[in-house]
């Protein structure tokens, strides 16, 4: 057995990997250009998604109280909808200016709650509803003991759940996990433009401007690796004066692709355990994978 004891299989958006149980997660994702915080309910459940609800249309009402200018228009509440009763509320007002409105939604989807939010231009206003209606008919809680992946072939995964439905707009998944002394962070983005520079020639080119010993900065790996089948850049450092090691991967993404999105892997570890995170490191990225 690893040194860091047992794994389990873990998903995070559109892919999955093997991540050990004394670490902890937490995350944040988007998709179909809405954004999505799972929340577990609080003591006493009963109620709490009218409670939960009524203090955040509270909250977006009270913007008005801080309006600086005439024509101001934070806090307008154009409009509410009860998209299902009692486990479905929305509402729409305009946080900043008059040509941009947002829409804030919260499912109650039994053990955990969603909350859902868009923020467009006025012109995409049901364009967005439509988005939370899809996400809200199609996000499944994960099931006491069951085994990730699972459901529908192209489903999106987050921390306590998945929701079932292909990749239609812009979507990313970030997610930390922290223990056994380290943090590990996975950020999945699906990209228009994906950057011409990766990332060894933008370490080139930092070592070139300030030198290989700026900081105390020794480079213990700059090379090409393939992750999860996508082939991209891979440099760990370590630096003396914060004695840590600096893991990072980048794979730049290819336009408006779900399975081969932008890909940015990355780690912090204590510099005396070298040899362990090294392991740990390599053993994540090898394990990742396309969940389906």
């Amino acid at each position: 057995m690893a040194w860091w004891g047992e794994h389990e299989t873990q998903c995070a958006g559109r892919f999955c990997l093997e991540v050990p149980r004394a670490m902890e997660r937490s995350g944040v994702y988007g998709i179909r250009a809405i954004a999505l915080e799972e929340l577990r309910w609080p003591e006493p459940k009963g109620g709490a998604f009218a409670r939960a609800w009524a203090e955040r249309v509270r909250k977006l009402e009270s913007a008005k109280d801080g309006r600086m200018y005439p024509g101001d228009v934070a806090g307008t509440i154009v409009e509410r909808q009860t998209l299902r009763p009692g486990a479905l509320e929305a509402v729409y007002d305009l946080p900043e200016v008059d040509m941009e409105g947002r829409w804030t939604a919260l499912l109650d989807a039994g053990p955990v709650g969603v909350w859902m939010e868009g923020q467009e231009h006025v012109d995409e206003k049901a364009a967005l509803l439509a988005s939370i209606h899809a996400i809200a008919a199609a996000y499944r809680p994960r099931a006491a003991g069951e085994a990730w992946p699972a459901g529908a072939a192209d489903a999106f995964y987050m921390d306590a759940g998945r929701v079932d439905l292909p990749f239609d707009r812009a979507e990313e998944a970030k997610v930390f996990y922290q223990g056994l002394g380290m943090s590990f962070e996975l950020r999945t983005e699906a990209t228009e433009h994906p950057e011409k520079e990766g990332l060894l020639e933008r370490f080139t080119r930092a070592i070139a401007e300030f030198g290989s010993s700026s900081g105390g900065m020794t480079t213990l790996r700059k090379r090409s690796r393939a992750v999860a089948g996508l082939r991209g850049d891979e440099v760990v450092v370590r630096a003396v004066e914060e004695r840590e090691i600096t893991f990072k991967f980048s794979f730049e993404g290819k336009a408006r692709s779900a399975t081969a999105p932008v890909v940015d892997l990355s780690m912090e570890a204590p510099m005396e355990r070298k040899d362990e995170a090294m392991a740990l490191w390599d053993a994540l990225l090898d394990s990742m994978r396309p969940a389906r």
